[in-house]
């Protein structure tokens, strides 16, 4: 990166070498006098939500390089309100999605595709398996019962989860801090024998 002492902003090489398409650079690239280098510094700390960065005029060391420097700005109070909701919005929806994944590798752990490949063995009557030969019929009996319970626990999840969420937004909760903090309040997920 390179700063531009006569126009006092940030360039980058491509941009020198547009600026002067007519001047032919060395190797390694040298520019004209009026670019000096600067270093890059590690971004400060910021809270994105509250909070922005920018580059401030580069400030010269005590070895005579140019330092990249940082400001922070804070955002408007309506650009806050809308950073607030948004972070709202992705943990929701990486709530869900790893709910979901937690219900598949449950299912998992059985041989099932996932928890809605189960969904089509809970509805099997006793009828249906006394046509079966007695081997099938154990197995039927198993996927059955598997089924069954994985339909519940699964409603019984959902229902906790979402339970959690209009909490969270009725005011009457804390919004959690990770999906750790969520899993922990889900109902257990234990085949029965």
């Amino acid at each position: 990166m390179f700063f531009d002492v006569q126009e006092t902003r940030y360039v980058t090489e491509r941009e020198i070498r547009d600026a002067h398409p007519d001047q032919l650079f060395g190797t390694p690239f040298t520019p004209p006098v009026r670019y000096k280098v600067v270093f890059p510094t590690p971004q400060p700390l910021f809270n994105p939500v509250t909070q922005y960065l920018s580059l401030g005029n580069p400030e010269m060391d005590e070895h005579g390089n140019l330092n990249q420097t940082w400001v922070i700005h804070s955002h408007t109070q309506e650009q806050i309100t809308k950073n607030i909701e948004d972070a709202r919005m992705q943990f929701k929806a990486m709530v869900i999605d790893c709910t979901q994944q937690r219900l598949d590798v449950f299912a998992a752990t059985a041989g099932y595709d996932n928890v809605n490949s189960m969904s089509k063995y809970q509805n099997i009557t006793d009828e249906e398996i006394a046509t079966l030969d007695p081997s099938l019929a154990t197995m039927v009996t198993k996927f059955r019962a598997e089924a069954r319970y994985l339909n519940l626990a699964t409603a019984a999840t959902w229902a906790k989860l979402y339970s959690i969420m209009f909490a969270v937004e009725a005011g009457n909760r804390a919004m959690p801090v990770s999906y750790e903090e969520v899993e922990a309040e889900l109902p257990n997920l234990e085949w029965p024998t």
